[in-house]
């Protein structure tokens, strides 16, 4: 049987190597939000579950900042879902009698939400492109933006479609 503290230590390590070990900035937020929504079944293991929650959104928090957002929409919206996160965190810490844990949890969760709320305000919001007929990926970019060399964004947006020379007839782009 292993003690609490050595559990303790191999959660740590967990969240640790699974946010060193997804390299793309994106997924790396994915997979630790997922751990944050770990739970338990037996009260010891809910208590262990509280100590791998709390243990991601720290790991989330940092991996925020290496995070680069697309768009406006972008960066509210998984904002939004990582305060979510943090504020159930809290709540639960609080139930639980850990004032401490919850105030931490409390100034982590401004800390996030701060940085993305400032850096969404620099950026572009989506809107809808509705085009008649599949176009190049090139066309659409001269045409929304003025800038042919945007292709490449503009087909990321666009999900990756097999050929962009076939861009789909709907899709969303940055506003600007």
């Amino acid at each position: 049987m292993s003690s609490p503290a050595e559990l303790i230590a191999a959660l740590r390590a967990l969240v640790a190597g699974v946010a060193d070990a997804v390299f793309d900035p994106e997924e790396r937020l994915d997979a630790l939000m997922a751990l944050a929504t770990a739970s338990g079944g037996a009260e010891e293991d809910q208590a262990l579950a509280a100590v791998g929650r709390r243990t991601a959104l720290a790991a989330l928090a940092r991996a925020v900042s290496d995070w680069d957002p697309r768009s406006f929409d972008d960066a509210v919206g998984r904002r939004d879902r990582i305060i979510a996160l943090f504020d159930a965190e809290e709540i639960a810490a609080a139930d639980d009698g850990q004032d401490a844990v919850a105030a931490a949890l409390r100034a982590l969760r401004g800390a996030v939400d701060r940085d993305l709320t400032r850096r969404a305000a620099n950026l572009s919001p989506l809107r809808p492109v509705t085009v008649q007929a599949q176009l190049p990926a090139l066309v659409l970019a001269q045409h929304l933006y003025g800038d042919a060399r945007r292709e490449g964004e503009l087909t990321r947006m666009a999900g990756d479609p097999p050929n962009p020379c076939f861009m789909p007839s709907q899709f969303r782009a940055l506003a600007r």
